[in-house]
């Protein structure tokens, strides 16, 4: 089902006859419709997190992953690589689509990604800031889910959105996550996050509660992107007026206004 939905969405952004606004029930993404039809988006999401919670807090260096598959004749981190793998192909694939977005349990999502986002701070700090390769992981995944529900937080509801994110303290991890491991990740993974970051910051939420998204240390950190990444990823005039909310954040910061 991975493998079919990753073709399809090719194909999909492939297209240039106008398609790409059609509804997923209008859609030739017949994977992603089976998912939504039968019900499984959340279950997939809940087996994600639920795997990922496994690894980091009950199996960080994966000896009991290990022993589980060789009792039954398998490579127990290659098949739970796989696994993950799979379905953050299915669930970013998914999350392409409103239909998608609308349906998510945000809180199951919120939960994840903080906590995914924190180990990505780990992971960064103990290699040093080069992090083993990551391609396909949740650590890379969540930047892109983020993304999407950042791109539709009017039509879901700001207040609904945010007061979840506001509590899982996802604007922090974002910008921890991002300051920690941007060299790890490739240019799209790095655009994903900061656009789901400028989503939070573009906000009437945030802009009200602004001590509810970020303390100080996350400001700091903040103002550093700029030589990290941001600087050279908004040379790019399109993409610095997509961040434009938080871009201007970061000039008045620096401006001391």
């Amino acid at each position: 089902v991975a493998s079919i939905a990753q073709m399809e969405e090719k194909l999909r952004r492939g297209k240039s006859d106008g398609c790409s606004n059609n509804t997923l029930w209008e859609s030739d993404q017949l994977s992603c419709r089976y998912i939504m039809e039968e019900g499984k988006l959340n279950v997939l999401l809940r087996m994600a997190a639920e795997s990922k919670y496994h690894a980091i807090d009950e199996d960080p260096d994966g000896t009991k992953t290990k022993a589980a598959g060789e009792s039954c004749g398998v490579d127990g981190a290659e098949l739970a690589g796989s696994m993950e793998r799979d379905i953050g192909t299915i669930l970013r694939c998914c999350l392409e689509h409103t239909e998608a977005v609308q349906s998510l349990d945000f809180g199951v999502l919120s939960e994840h990604a903080a906590k995914v986002l924190h180990n990505l701070q780990v992971l960064a700090a103990a290699a040093e800031g080069s992090v083993c390769d990551l391609t396909g992981m949740q650590e890379v995944n969540v930047l892109h889910y983020l993304e999407h529900v950042g791109l539709l937080v009017e039509d879901l509801g700001e207040d609904r959105v945010m007061a979840v994110w506001s509590d899982a303290k996802i604007c922090s991890g974002l910008i921890g996550a991002l300051a920690a491991a941007h060299s790890s990740l490739n240019r799209e993974s790095v655009v994903a996050g900061t656009r789901a970051l400028n989503a939070i910051f573009d906000s009437e939420h945030f802009q009200s509660h602004e001590e509810l998204h970020m303390v100080e240390a996350d400001q700091v950190a903040l103002m550093a992107l700029g030589d990290k990444f941001l600087d050279e990823l908004c040379k790019d005039v399109k993409f610095r007026m997509s961040i434009r909310s938080l871009s201007d954040y970061v000039r008045r910061k620096k401006m001391g206004k």
